[in-house]
């Protein structure tokens, strides 16, 4: 989901950290370098181990909440945006509660 710039920034400093160009033109679009191939499997273990230590120990479910949410909006966001969305937040996290700063 980047620009073709942004990837073009992206790919250019993982290209200076691992000193190796990474992807080469193929016949059918970019194909990884050998030393692309060989970082695939660390990352994908690394990856995982880091969505697995900050994945939530349980579902969060609303109706179960007890959270105080806050909330930073103007007083038109407020009125025309928070308060509607009161209504239908009771009714799914009753426990919790909405504290609205002013901007």
């Amino acid at each position: 989901n980047f620009s073709q710039p942004s990837v073009s920034v992206h790919l250019a400093k993982l290209r200076d950290i691992f000193g190796d160009p990474l992807l080469l033109p193929g016949p059918r679009g970019m194909r990884p370098t050998a030393r692309a191939e060989a970082l695939r499997e660390p990352l994908r273990q690394a990856l995982e181990a880091l969505e697995q230590a900050v994945a939530p120990a349980s579902p969060f479910e609303p109706a179960h909440a007890t959270n105080t949410w806050r909330v930073a909006a103007t007083d038109y966001g407020e009125s025309t945006i928070v308060l509607p969305a009161l209504n239908a937040l009771r009714g799914a996290a009753p426990g919790t509660r909405l504290a609205i700063l002013e901007l």
